[in-house]
């Protein structure tokens, strides 16, 4: 009989797999970046397509003891007010 039952594309990603693991196990393939001052600790997401918003968000990110974060913006009215959040964001 057949070993494993699968198209060509599913045989590839077990071996993919298969072979991360053996890389890991070996410990040439680490598992995490090691943490460093310079990337954030922290991601933030702010979703919106309300008119405010902003000055309350960065204002309490302005009074955070650590700067260890990214903020990710998903805004539908970020054409029209761009100029505006970036100006309050410095």
């Amino acid at each position: 009989g057949e070993l494993f039952k699968g198209s060509a594309g599913e045989i590839l990603c077990v071996m993919g797999c298969l072979l991360i693991l053996l890389l890991v196990l070996c410990g040439s393939f680490p598992l995490a970046a090691p943490v460093s001052e310079e990337l954030p600790l922290h991601s933030i997401v702010f979703v919106t397509k309300r008119p405010g918003g902003y000055d309350v968000l960065l204002q309490a990110l302005a009074r955070q003891t650590s700067t260890r974060y990214e903020l990710i913006c998903v805004d539908e009215l970020a054409e029209s007010r761009r100029a505006d959040v970036e100006e309050m964001a410095r």
